[in-house]
C-alpha cells in the first residue's frame, strides 16, 4: 500500500491513516472562509442523507420492534459513517462560531448553514447503542462495538496534541499502550453511561486511578524481577521520536523473552552525569538485531564495564522506575483526562493530578519538575502542526503568487496526497527528492523565503510580506 500504510485488515494502520485524514478535514474546515463553509455544507448534506435516513429508520423500527429481521440492516461501516458524519457536523458548528464571534458571518447566512446542519440528527443516543449490541456482523461482532471503536479513535485523536498513538511502541513500552487503550475504552464507556454527569465522572475518575495503579505496580514488578519484555521499546512502522536521536545506549544485556537483545539507555542522565557512557547508533543497532529493544536505566556503565557484563544479566543497571511510570502511566492518565473529558466536579487540574501521583505512589513535586524539565509538556508530546491555521492565508498570497509564476499543486492516489511543485516539474512515483517538489505548506513558504531563484522576485517578496502580515 502507498508509503508503507497496510489495508483495513491491519487495526494500526488503519488508524493511523484515519488520524492523519482526521488532522487533514479539521484542518480545511478550520481554515475555510463562510463562502468555502456554505459550499462544503450543501455538498456533505447531499452526500450524507442517504447514510443518516436509512439508518435512522433502522433505529426507529428496532425500537418498536426489537424482533426485527436483523439480516437485511445497515452495513457495518454505514454505521460507522453515521458517527463520522456526526464528527464533521461538529467541526463545522466549531467553525461557524469562530466566523460569528469574528463578526464574518452575517445572521441571515448562518441560520441557513444551521438549519441545512438541523436537517438530520445523526449522533447516537444511548438507548440506539444498547439497541445495536443485538444486531452483528456476519463476524459475529455487534454493531455497537465497531461504533464504540469509532468513539475510541474521535479520543485518540482529541488527545493527538499532547500524546502520540499507543501502537507506536517506538514511544510507549507494552505497559503505557495496554494503559492507554484502557483508558480509551474507560472514557468511551463513560460517554455512554445513563447516570447523571457528576456520578459518572466519579465512577470514571476511579477507573482511570485505579488502572494507573495497576500500571504502576506492573512496572516495578517488571523492573526487580529483571523481566524487561513489557519495559521495552521497538523500532516502530509508524515512526514517532528517532532512536538515535533521542537515546544513548549504555548496555547490551540479551534479557529478552523471545531471546533479542534488550539495550539500556538514557537520555537525560546522560547530560547531567560525569560518567563515561557508552555511545551507540541505536537506529542502526536495532535494524541488524531486529528483535531488538530498548530500555530506560538509572545508571550507566563503562566501555570495560559493558564488556565484562554484557553475558551477566544478574549486573544489568537498574532500572529507572521513575522515568516509567512519569513518562509512561502519569502522562498518558493525566492527558488523556485533560483532553477527553469535560469535568464538571469542583476538583481542579491539580488536585486530580494529586489524586494519580497518590495512586502511582509518587510525590507530586517530583512530577511537577518533569513537567518544568521539559517546558511544562510530556516526553512523549507530539505539538500538532500549525500551518494548518495559516493555509487560508497562504493560499491567498504566497501561494497565489508562485501560481502566477508557473507553480503547480499534483495530487497523489490518496486525499491527503498532495504536491506542490515548480515550473517544468512533475511528481514521481516513489517520493524520492525533496528538493524538486514539495508535500507540505511549511516546506514552500520555506523555499519563497530562502531559495535564491525565488526569494528575490518582486511578486515573491510582496506575498510573503502579506502572509505575514495576515497571520500577526
Amino acid at each position: 500500500m502507498n508509503h508503507g500504510t497496510q489495508g483495513d485488515n491491519d487495526p494500526d494502520s488503519r488508524i493511523d491513516r484515519n488520524l492523519k485524514e482526521r488532522a487533514h478535514h479539521e484542518g480545511i474546515i478550520g481554515s475555510a472562509s463562510l463562502d468555502e463553509l456554505v459550499q462544503m455544507i450543501d455538498f456533505f448534506t447531499k452526500l450524507s442523507q442517504p447514510v443518516v435516513s436509512w439508518t435512522s429508520w433502522y433505529i426507529d423500527k428496532l425500537k418498536g420492534c426489537p424482533s426485527v429481521n436483523t439480516k437485511f440492516s445497515p452495513h457495518p461501516r454505514q454505521w460507522i459513517a453515521r458517527r463520522r458524519i456526526h464528527w464533521m457536523q461538529q467541526l463545522f458548528r466549531k467553525r461557524i462560531e469562530t466566523l460569528i464571534s469574528n463578526g464574518r458571518a452575517p445572521r441571515s447566512v448562518t441560520r441557513r448553514i444551521n438549519g441545512a446542519l438541523d436537517k438530520f440528527k445523526c449522533e447516537y443516543d444511548v438507548e440506539s447503542i444498547q439497541i445495536l449490541q443485538h444486531v452483528h456482523t456476519h463476524r459475529g461482532e455487534s454493531f455497537a462495538c465497531a461504533l464504540v471503536g469509532e468513539m475510541r479513535e474521535e479520543l485518540l485523536h482529541l488527545a493527538s496534541k499532547d500524546l502520540q498513538p499507543p501502537y507506536i511502541t517506538s514511544i510507549w513500552c507494552p505497559i503505557a499502550s495496554e494503559l492507554f487503550k484502557e483508558a480509551m475504552c474507560n472514557i468511551s464507556a463513560s460517554l455512554l453511561c445513563h447516570d447523571p454527569v457528576q456520578v459518572k465522572q466519579e465512577k470514571l475518575l476511579d477507573r482511570l486511578l485505579t488502572a494507573a495503579s495497576k500500571s504502576a505496580s506492573l512496572v516495578r514488578k517488571c523492573a526487580r524481577s529483571k523481566d524487561l519484555s513489557l519495559l521495552a521499546f521497538r523500532p516502530s512502522k509508524f515512526g514517532g521520536v528517532s532512536c538515535s536521536e533521542a537515546f544513548i545506549v549504555c548496555l547490551e544485556s540479551s534479557v529478552g523473552a523471545d531471546g533479542g537483545e534488550i539495550v539500556l539507555v538514557d537520555e537525560d542522565l546522560a547530560h547531567e552525569s560525569n560518567t563515561s557512557s557508552y555511545c551507540r547508533n541505536v537506529a542502526s543497532l536495532l535494524q541488524k538485531q531486529k528483535k531488538g529493544a530498548f530500555v530506560a536505566t538509572s545508571c550507566f556503565q563503562t566501555d570495560s564495564e559493558i564488556s565484562n557484563s554484557e553475558s551477566d544479566t544478574t549486573n544489568a543497571p537498574t532500572v529507572d522506575e521513575s522515568w516509567y511510570i512519569i513518562n509512561q502511566i502519569v502522562f498518558v492518565v493525566h492527558s488523556l483526562a485533560v483532553n477527553c473529558v469535560k469535568w464538571e466536579t469542583s476538583e481542579t487540574n491539580d488536585n486530580r493530578m494529586k489524586m494519580l501521583c497518590d495512586a502511582v505512589g509518587l510525590k507530586p513535586n517530583c512530577v511537577l519538575k518533569a513537567f518544568e524539565a521539559w517546558g511544562g509538556e510530556p516526553r512523549a508530546v507530539k505539538e500538532r502542526p500549525k500551518e494548518y491555521h495559516n493555509k487560508r492565508s497562504f493560499r491567498q498570497t504566497i501561494w497565489e503568487a508562485l501560481r502566477k509564476e508557473g507553480w503547480s499543486i499534483q495530487h497523489g492516489s490518496r486525499p491527503t496526497d498532495m504536491y506542490f511543485c515548480p515550473p517544468g516539474v512533475e511528481r514521481k512515483a516513489p517520493f524520492v527528492n525533496r528538493r524538486d517538489y514539495f508535500d507540505s505548506v511549511s516546506q514552500v513558504i520555506q523555499i519563497a523565503k530562502t531559495d535564491t531563484k525565488w526569494k528575490d522576485r518582486s511578486i515573491v517578496i510582496e506575498a510573503v510580506h502579506a502572509y505575514y502580515e495576515q497571520i500577526s
